[in-house]
């Protein structure tokens, strides 16, 4: 490959470099440090609760019911129903539940639409813990219900690591390069 394509290839991948993301890694949220029986509302941040509360293993929370994954705190939802709002939108949110209960789970836009729903893998699965993973882009809100209380642990989101317009203009770079290249090749072929 010739000296100046080269240079025009290192120059279109250094400015392309400038556009892209750092993959985000998602933010788990372990409850722990927080006093038992706190109402949860704003003391994490970016998330604002409400319908939980932070519970403390053999303290007000019955931990062979409702094991935590990691730690001794859950968030639990003692009326059957929380909601997580999010101060920047998310692409993916993920949580270990304990429930008693079959769970709904919901994500919805900032306008309130419905991005997408599941339910629980049962209809109870007390002494466990079910990993329950949702995603859509721009989650402004989870909402989780059941018709009895639940807890929350190793609650996790985040954000995609390149948005759909940089893919975009990845794509039109690409093409750029490819034609330099082309071009390049036809003026140093002597024929």
């Amino acid at each position: 490959m010739c000296r100046s394509c080269r240079s025009v290839l290192l120059a279109a991948f250094m400015f392309v470099s400038l556009f892209i993301n750092v993959p985000a890694w998602a933010t788990l949220v372990t409850f722990e440090g927080l006093p038992d029986n706190l109402s949860l509302s704003n003391e994490i941040s970016g998330l604002f609760f409400n319908g939980a509360t932070a519970l403390t293993a053999g303290v007000s929370l019955n931990e062979f019911d409702f094991p935590p994954k990691s730690g001794d705190n859950v968030a639990a939802a003692l009326t059957g129903l929380l909601e997580i709002t999010f101060v920047d939108l998310m692409d993916t949110v993920s949580g270990y539940f304990s429930y008693a209960d079959s769970l709904t789970l919901s994500i919805y836009d900032a306008n309130g639409g419905l991005l997408a729903s599941a339910q629980s893998a049962g209809a109870g699965n007390l002494g466990g813990n079910e990993l329950i993973t949702l995603g859509g882009q721009g989650i402004a809100m989870l909402q989780v219900t059941s018709s009895s209380g639940f807890t929350l642990d190793d609650f996790s989101y985040d954000i995609n690591s390149i948005p759909e317009p940089e893919i975009i203009f990845l794509f039109i770079i690409g093409a750029i390069g490819m034609w330099v290249l082309k071009f390049f090749r036809i003026r140093s072929d002597p024929r």
